[in-house]
């Protein structure tokens, strides 16, 4: 299984598009955390992944303020699952 994981790297390196694999991949795995981490539904969703910064859009301020407080929890997670310290920092966007 870890033959089939190198070489479909290889592949997506080589097309340009490992960049964008791992970016998608890493706001669907937020996806998969968030009920865990944040305790209570709340909407919000990862749209983008760059240079380390994940985005998160939010419906208003006061649950960008909670997923805030949660940032430094999430980025553990993150990583953890990841296995690699990629993500940095999160910016949260407010959109209606």
């Amino acid at each position: 299984m870890e033959h089939i994981k190198s070489e479909l790297d290889k592949y997506l390196k080589r097309n340009g598009l490992f960049i964008m694999a791992e970016s998608s991949n890493i706001c669907n795995i937020f996806e998969e955390i968030k009920q865990d981490i944040i305790k209570k539904e709340i909407e919000c969703k990862a749209y983008s992944f760059k240079e380390g910064v994940l985005k998160i859009a939010v419906s208003s301020s006061i649950l960008a303020t909670e997923v805030r407080i949660k940032s430094d929890k999430i980025k553990k997670e993150l990583n953890k699952k990841l296995k690699n310290n990629l993500v940095k920092k999160i910016d949260l966007v407010i959109k209606s």
